[in-house]
């Protein structure tokens, strides 16, 4: 393919993903019951496709997820601090696994990295996920975008990037939190990431923001956590909806 036909194929991508999240919980209904699916009350499901299989992201599988890389019920705390034969958080295998994830997140950061670049062309982007390379464990790759308004009147250690992305390490799933006025922004980074990461599919905001009570992360209390900081770090505050 072509120069011209990739950024034909590109303009498509992103004005499916445009349709896809104007459309919101109501058409991923109505797509539910063309499929003679039912939506039952707070059971929020997004249809996805991988290949010619129709599949579907729930609260039910998000959790299932969580927990495979979270220990239910054990705190982060010190070995010294527990006593003896009590469980230690960095010995579960829910913490082995999660180490394993961001191993492999390590090893397949020049996809990243190059998407990145890709993105860096069109936008003011800051890429917060080198720190992986020098053994930081974060569930997802992340970055954030200033729009130009975020630098008004002057850029300053102030400034507060009003859109930021992240691709989960944990499983496909992937998350665009953007605040400020609607631009087209948030589509094209979804855009770019489905092209990079084929079978990815957002969490929206029913499931993401669901805390999850008996786990315990990074730069949150036991209690805290949300299924958005659980499978994209604890950064997706960086932007307020």
């Amino acid at each position: 393919m072509g120069r011209r036909g990739r950024r034909i194929a590109g303009a498509a991508l992103v004005e499916r993903v445009r349709r896809r999240t104007a459309g919101g919980v109501g058409e991923r209904q109505r797509e539910l019951g063309r499929r003679g699916s039912q939506v039952l009350p707070g059971h929020v499901s997004v249809v996805r496709r991988q290949g010619n299989e129709s599949m579907m992201t729930n609260r039910s599988e998000l959790l299932d997820v969580v927990y495979r890389f979270y220990p239910r019920g054990v705190q982060k705390i010190q070995r010294i601090h527990v006593p003896p034969n009590a469980p230690v958080y960095e010995d579960t295998e829910e913490h082995r696994r999660l180490v394993e994830a961001v191993d492999r997140g390590r090893a397949e950061y020049p996809t990243w990295k190059a998407m990145i670049r890709r993105l860096k062309d069109r936008y003011r982007l800051q890429n917060e996920s080198v720190h992986l390379l020098a053994g930081g464990s974060d569930p997802a790759y992340s970055a954030r975008i200033y729009r130009p308004k975020d630098l008004e009147p002057v850029p300053s250690l102030s400034s507060r990037a009003s859109l930021s992305f992240h691709v989960s390490l944990l499983g496909p799933y992937y998350g665009v939190h953007s605040r400020g006025e609607p631009d087209e922004m948030p589509a094209a980074v979804a855009g770019e990431i489905e092209a990079t990461y084929p079978g990815y599919q957002p969490i929206p905001p029913e499931l993401g923001n669901e805390v999850v009570p008996d786990v315990d992360v990074d730069g949150v209390s036991m209690g805290e956590a949300t299924i958005y900081v659980c499978l994209l770090s604890v950064v997706w505050t960086w932007a307020d909806p």
